[in-house]
């Protein structure tokens, strides 16, 4: 009789741990819904689904920052960035495409800030700039390239700042500028000539003179002044044929006064004031 009573009491304790009578609060065990695993990392939203806070990445109307990719869509719906997010923080490769889907710039980041070397690519795929960085910081040297693949230019960078020589190059390797830096201050440059002359009017040292360059036919394309490493004076630059194509004032590197932009005919298309660095005003003609 022990025994039998013993049996039909384990059978009917087994029938509430099942769920008898539909009381699913006896069940053990039973998962929540957020306890299923999930990779996080797959989730792709829009930018415009994103709020950042304090700096921090979220999807709107969510609790918890963002881990997964953005996406940037352009005005066809066709995708033009990405952007890979770890909590709320940038994280991964940044790709930035043209519009033809190939890929126009990939920049890495570590925990919201951009270190490793980014890559500019022209639209046939070839590069056309790395650039190095470390800790949201300019480090190391950039350089670019010509579309056949050879060097245009090596820029030397400390801590965000130029600093060291930057050379440029022309498409047979052979110098076109040299311009040395000191924490970002430009200190002294030498600018060759197409056909190989060390330019004349060039005459930039310790920080203060001119600096010239040319287009590849020989004809002037721009002319800088420098005092104290600052622009200071009037920078004009050309077009090929050798008429302005605008000029623009400067006191102690900053805009200020008149700033003018030339048609192709010598009139003029554009006036602007500047004091200070602050545009006053502006007049088409």
């Amino acid at each position: 009789m022990g025994m039998k009573y013993l049996s039909v009491l384990m059978v009917g304790v087994a029938t509430l741990l099942v769920g008898g009578c539909g009381e699913e609060e006896f069940i053990d065990n039973k998962p929540d819904e957020e306890e299923v695993p999930s990779d996080e990392t797959t989730r792709e939203v829009s930018q415009k689904e994103i709020d950042k806070r304090d700096g921090v990445a979220y999807v709107r109307g969510e609790a918890k920052s963002f881990t997964g990719t953005v996406i940037w869509y352009d005005f066809d719906g066709l995708k033009w960035k990405e952007q890979p997010y770890v909590d709320g923080n940038a994280n991964g490769m940044w790709i930035d495409t043209y519009l033809n889907g190939s890929k126009k710039l990939e920049t890495p980041y570590v925990n919201g800030q951009k270190h490793g070397a980014a890559i500019g690519y022209f639209e046939d795929g070839s590069k056309y700039r790395e650039t190095p960085y470390v800790d949201d910081k300019l480090h190391g040297t950039q350089i670019g390239y010509s579309k056949d693949g050879s060097k245009s230019s090596e820029t030397p960078y400390v801590n965000g700042e130029k600093h060291g020589t930057a050379i440029g190059y022309d498409e047979d390797g052979s110098k076109r500028s040299e311009t040395v830096w000191a924490k970002g201050k430009v200190m002294s440059a030498n600018i060759w000539k197409p056909d190989g002359q060390k330019c004349p009017e060039t005459n930039l040292i310790n920080s203060a003179g001119k600096i010239v360059s040319y287009y590849k036919d020989g004809a002037k394309y721009f002319e800088t002044s420098y005092v104290d490493g600052k622009y200071h004076g009037t920078n004009i630059f050309y077009r090929e044929d050798g008429s302005k194509r605008y000029e623009t004032s400067y006191v102690n590197g900053l805009k200020h006064g008149m700033q003018i932009w030339y048609r192709e005919d010598g009139s003029k298309k554009l006036e602007r004031v500047y004091e200070n660095g602050k545009k006053i005003s502006e007049k088409e003609f």
